[in-house]
């Protein structure tokens, strides 16, 4: 219980200081794009665009659940579909940090359900390595279009491919493992190494993740509506291309910079691609401070709600 206590602490601190950094960076717009031309820019969105923003965001999210669903398939988990809904969600909460790896959370909260955290860890690897390949994949079609960005996406390509390429090498994991054996103290490391391996090999097939990149690019791709028709509302002069290009080369940039939910390099980027694009700094703030709140925060806020719940019930057995 102590040991629960421990991590339910660390976990309420990672959400206070991605709440305060997050709240630094919505004050940093504010004042880039001034204050009063910023809340006249959100007063005019129309109710109609508002709610069609919600309904793309929840598309957004609702295929983020596919993939981690279709992910956890494999395994055949006695996991009932809200038990797995409650688990995602509060990996939400922990989506702002270095490389969204504070989602591993959902690991931890199998646990509690008697799922080992070595079978489930590396399906929380496979979202975040699909994830970015799905919003590079988009991002591409832009940067043929505008030949730019391609640094950056060729990082990442290499990094996908270097990650499947260690992943591949069975024979290296399979060496360690008997090495740990050999150690005595060590051999408890290696069985969960064994077990961590036997799933790695279970979720991170080229036909298993290349249907969780196809499900990360859709979830990339409502974003990306959303991102342009919010621009539309508040700057016409703005082609969906572009809007695509932009949104998903910053996600990128954020992705490899490993900032905590890409924050400050996300919104950087893409503040000055529309900049450069000459749309007026007070539409360029606002558009990316509401479409950062839909595609981070709303997620944030209801895995605040979601995080809490499991704390309660799954790990400390009392409220917290």
């Amino acid at each position: 219980m102590e040991e629960s206590h421990r991590k339910a602490e660390a976990w309420k601190r990672g959400l206070l200081l991605a709440g305060i950094l997050g709240l630094l960076v919505f004050v940093a717009l504010l004042f880039w794009g001034d204050a009063r031309a910023v809340g006249a820019k959100i007063l005019t969105l129309s109710a109609s665009l508002a709610f069609f923003l919600v309904v793309l965001s929840a598309f957004d999210y609702y295929f983020r659940f596919l993939r981690w669903q279709f992910l956890l398939k494999p395994f055949h988990f006695s996991l009932r579909h809200q038990e797995s809904l409650i688990v995602f969600l509060a990996g939400l909460s922990l989506s702002a940090t270095p490389g969204n790896l504070g989602e591993a959370v959902k690991s931890f909260l199998l646990e509690k359900r008697d799922i080992p955290v070595s079978k489930t860890l590396p399906v929380v690897f496979a979202e975040r390595l699909s994830d970015g390949s799905g919003i590079a994949l988009l991002a591409t079609v832009g940067a043929v279009q505008f030949h730019y960005g391609w640094t950056i996406l060729v990082a990442f390509k290499c990094f996908f491919l270097l990650a499947m390429l260690l992943i591949s090498r069975e024979k290296w994991f399979l060496s360690l493992i008997k090495f740990l054996r050999s150690r005595g103290k060590l051999s408890r490391v290696a069985d969960s190494l064994d077990s961590f391996y036997a799933s790695v090999r279970l979720v991170f097939t080229w036909k298993r993740l290349a249907f969780a990149i196809f499900l990360s690019a859709c979830s990339a791709f409502f974003q990306t509506v959303a991102f342009f028709y919010l621009l539309k509302g508040i700057y016409a002069q703005i082609t969906f291309m572009e809007a695509l290009f932009f949104l998903n080369l910053s996600s990128i940039a954020g992705g490899v910079s490993l900032s905590p939910g890409g924050l400050v390099v996300v919104e950087g980027s893409l503040m000055a691609l529309l900049l450069s694009r000459q749309v007026p700094v007070e539409a360029a703030a606002t558009s990316v401070m509401i479409v950062r709140f839909f595609n981070l925060w709303l997620g944030f806020i209801v895995g605040i709600f979601a995080l809490r719940w499991t704390i309660a019930h799954w790990v400390l057995d009392e409220r917290y």
